[in-house]
Protein backbone atom coordinates (compact mmCIF):
# COMPACT_ATOMS: atom_id res chain seq x y z
CA UNK A 1 0.00 0.00 0.00
CA UNK A 2 1.50 3.54 -1.10
CA UNK A 3 1.26 6.33 1.02
CA UNK A 4 0.37 9.99 0.29
CA UNK A 5 3.52 11.04 1.78
CA UNK A 6 5.27 8.59 -0.98
CA UNK A 7 3.34 9.65 -3.69
CA UNK A 8 3.93 13.52 -2.68
CA UNK A 9 7.72 12.47 -2.28
CA UNK A 10 7.61 10.70 -5.90
CA UNK A 11 6.14 14.25 -7.24
CA UNK A 12 8.75 16.34 -5.94
CA UNK A 13 11.84 14.10 -6.84
CA UNK A 14 10.01 13.99 -10.36
CA UNK A 15 10.07 18.42 -10.06
CA UNK A 16 13.67 17.97 -9.38
CA UNK A 17 14.31 15.78 -12.06
CA UNK A 18 12.54 16.66 -15.05
CA UNK A 19 11.26 20.19 -16.90
CA UNK A 20 8.49 22.14 -16.23
CA UNK A 21 7.04 21.07 -19.48
CA UNK A 22 7.03 17.40 -18.49
CA UNK A 23 5.47 18.37 -15.11
CA UNK A 24 2.76 19.97 -16.80
CA UNK A 25 2.41 17.10 -19.38
CA UNK A 26 2.26 14.48 -16.92
CA UNK A 27 0.03 16.60 -13.66
CA UNK A 28 -1.25 19.45 -15.40
CA UNK A 29 -5.18 20.08 -14.38
CA UNK A 30 -4.66 17.06 -11.18
CA UNK A 31 -4.50 17.95 -7.75
CA UNK A 32 -2.07 17.27 -5.77
CA UNK A 33 -1.63 16.53 -2.47
CA UNK A 34 0.48 17.86 0.17
CA UNK A 35 1.17 15.94 3.43
CA UNK A 36 1.02 18.09 6.03
CA UNK A 37 4.24 17.31 8.68
CA UNK A 38 2.12 16.75 11.71
CA UNK A 39 0.52 13.79 9.88
CA UNK A 40 4.14 12.59 8.76
CA UNK A 41 6.30 12.99 11.56
CA UNK A 42 3.65 11.88 14.12
CA UNK A 43 3.34 8.80 13.15
CA UNK A 44 7.14 8.01 13.16
CA UNK A 45 6.57 9.53 16.88
CA UNK A 46 4.35 7.16 18.23
CA UNK A 47 5.92 4.32 16.35
CA UNK A 48 9.05 5.46 17.82
CA UNK A 49 7.46 5.46 21.30
CA UNK A 50 6.26 2.22 20.86
CA UNK A 51 9.21 1.14 20.47
CA UNK A 52 10.68 2.43 23.08
CA UNK A 53 7.98 0.87 25.60
CA UNK A 54 5.03 3.55 25.85
CA UNK A 55 2.01 1.67 25.89
CA UNK A 56 -1.03 1.91 23.43
CA UNK A 57 -3.19 3.71 26.18
CA UNK A 58 -0.67 6.25 26.88
CA UNK A 59 -0.31 6.95 23.21
CA UNK A 60 -3.64 7.52 22.99
CA UNK A 61 -4.07 9.88 25.26
CA UNK A 62 -1.10 11.82 24.49
CA UNK A 63 -1.70 11.73 20.38
CA UNK A 64 -5.76 12.17 20.76
CA UNK A 65 -6.52 8.89 18.56
CA UNK A 66 -8.00 6.24 19.35
CA UNK A 67 -6.44 2.64 19.99
CA UNK A 68 -7.24 1.14 16.73
CA UNK A 69 -5.35 3.87 14.72
CA UNK A 70 -2.30 3.82 17.11
CA UNK A 71 -2.49 -0.05 16.14
CA UNK A 72 -3.12 1.02 12.29
CA UNK A 73 0.20 3.23 12.53
CA UNK A 74 2.29 0.56 14.41
CA UNK A 75 1.39 -2.27 11.94
CA UNK A 76 2.01 -0.38 9.04
CA UNK A 77 5.72 1.26 10.16
CA UNK A 78 6.25 -2.40 11.51
CA UNK A 79 5.66 -3.96 8.25
CA UNK A 80 7.95 -1.03 6.46
CA UNK A 81 10.51 -1.90 8.59
CA UNK A 82 10.46 -5.42 7.63
CA UNK A 83 10.53 -4.86 4.53
CA UNK A 84 13.70 -2.47 4.38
Amino acid sequence: MITTYELFEDFFNKCKECSLEEIIKEYGGGHIYIPSYKSTHRDIDIYNSYKNGKSIRALKREFGLSESRIRAIIRELETKELKA
